[in-house]
């Protein structure tokens, strides 16, 4: 194992914390003194810094007795082994503890709490449900521990239905969850859509909006659905509620809002979208669209659209679209623009579109769930200014 400073100020602290913790114990300790107790500490220390992690965790339990003035140190230990990425060595350790019968209740809890994090890190997700179904129903101070980390292997596993029913447990203590809650119906919405089961989509996806009404992707989908069911009012309705509580959904809203608009033979209301949506979301496709449309019967009222656009956000997208509404006089400056605008679209390809709040996770197209930190709704669009959401 690497003797690196890092590690080793980990582990003096909990070295520390241990000796603290189990000063009392230890005086008990018959045939012992303290300064033989701290000899075992330090020695235990000595073998994880200077051998190698494998024979250095045999060496630290056989040298570290089990008991309440030490198990504060196993503990920590095993914590720095799996945050190294040792998971495998982290489980010897915990399965060490565990396996002592003079643990106490609590101790035994903390340890198997433990065990199961390390089989998370390591990928054993079965066994580390097992531990923490069993330690839910057995300790009721560990319930909250166990059923976030529970969520947490149901999310990895995608089973969604698990993973309702536990978040529904920590709803009502974590408001927070309720969040995450909505996009594991959204979840299970997605797949039902995707089966043409529209009744059981609007079902699931009322049950989310019960979690959390501001969900825009609750509304987002529930669009979907109407549309798919061939109710372009209630489409339109609905992403309006979307936009409401996001405002940066109107790229990812437009094309359905356009649809539902031609079905109801509304123009004027797809125009108005784009018009109300531009101002708390400067994009340069919502611009083009709206450049478009006016561009029909107005050529010059279109250029001066993007011209006013570009001037308040200048964006190489923007540029671009300028370029493309310029009449040009010669030849000479025809071949220009192309080049110009040829030039631009290679560059806007290398723009990423969303970075995760949470992480910095860079992706081009929007994801509800960050594939790095997991967490859920953190994109945020890079390639425009945008408003803050506007209160529902």
């Amino acid at each position: 194992m690497p003797d690196t400073p890092s590690l080793y100020l980990l582990i003096v602290v909990a070295i520390a914390l241990g000796f603290v913790l189990g000063r009392a114990e230890r005086r008990r300790r018959a045939g012992k003194t303290e300064q033989a107790a701290m000899q075992d500490y330090y020695r235990g220390l000595d073998f994880v810094l200077r051998e190698p992690s494998d024979v250095a965790v045999e060496r630290f339990i056989e040298s570290m007795p089990v008991e309440e003035a030490t198990i504060d140190t196993h503990l920590a230990l095993g914590a720095v082994l799996r945050h190294r990425g040792e998971a495998d060595k982290a489980v010897r350790i915990h399965q060490n503890l565990i396996a002592q019968a003079q643990l106490s209740d609590g101790a035994r809890a903390r340890a198997e709490f433990e065990l199961a994090r390390d089989y998370f890190a390591a990928g054993l997700l079965g066994r580390a449900e097992s531990l923490l179904v069993a330690l839910v129903s057995r300790d009721e101070d560990w319930q909250p521990q166990a059923l976030n980390l529970l969520v947490d292997i149901y999310q990895r596993e995608r089973d969604w239905p698990s993973a309702i029913r536990v978040a529904k447990r920590l709803g009502r203590r974590e408001p927070a969850m309720r969040r995450r809650l909505a996009h594991f119906h959204c979840e299970l919405a997605e797949r039902s859509l995707a089966e043409g089961d529209l009744r059981e989509a609007r079902r699931v996806l009322a049950a989310g909006a019960d979690a959390d009404a501001h969900c825009a992707r609750i509304h987002l989908l529930s669009a979907r659905v109407e549309e798919a069911a061939g109710r372009p009012k209630v489409v339109r309705k609905q992403l309006n509620r979307a936009l409401g509580d996001d405002p940066s959904l109107a790229v990812d809203s437009a094309s359905m809002f356009e649809r539902a608009c031609v079905a109801l033979e509304d123009h004027r209301s797809w125009r108005r979208f784009l018009e109300s949506n531009l101002a708390f979301d400067r994009d340069a496709q919502l611009l083009a669209r709206l450049v478009g449309i006016v561009a029909q019967t107005d050529p010059e009222r279109a250029l001066q659209i993007a011209e006013r656009q570009l001037a308040e956000l200048p964006t190489l997208a923007g540029l671009r679209l300028l370029l493309s509404r310029w009449r040009a006089q010669t030849p000479e400056v025809v071949e220009l623009l192309k080049m110009l605008q040829k030039y631009l679209a290679g560059i806007d390809t290398h723009v990423a579109g969303f970075r995760c709040g949470d992480c910095g996770f860079v992706a081009q197209t929007r994801m509800w769930q960050c594939p790095s930190c997991h967490g859920w709704d953190t994109a945020q669009p890079q390639t425009s200014t945008r408003a803050q959401p506007r209160a529902a």
